[in-house]
């Protein structure tokens, strides 16, 4: 597998960015500094925060809830 190059993503500073966090989710150990969602989150720099009940299966098992959070995330 080849690894993608983001660098030019991560320069987007003026681009806004959100994290969209499901509670329930345990596919990405919470507190792993170097996989969990927080460190996933961290390279984003500035970023909106948007939580919702629900596991990493939420898009089938909530999919309203998860269309209503992405537009949220989406709303600038």
């Amino acid at each position: 597998m080849e690894k993608l190059d983001l660098t030019k993503f991560y320069a987007l500073t003026g681009v806004p960015r959100s994290y969209v966090l499901c509670g329930e989710d345990s596919a990405l150990p919470p507190g792993d500094p170097e996989h969990g969602y927080l460190a996933n989150a961290r390279r984003l720099g500035t970023f909106r925060l948007v939580t919702l009940e629900g596991s990493h299966e939420v898009m089938f098992t909530g999919p309203a809830l998860l269309a209503s959070k992405l537009a949220l995330a989406g709303r600038d």
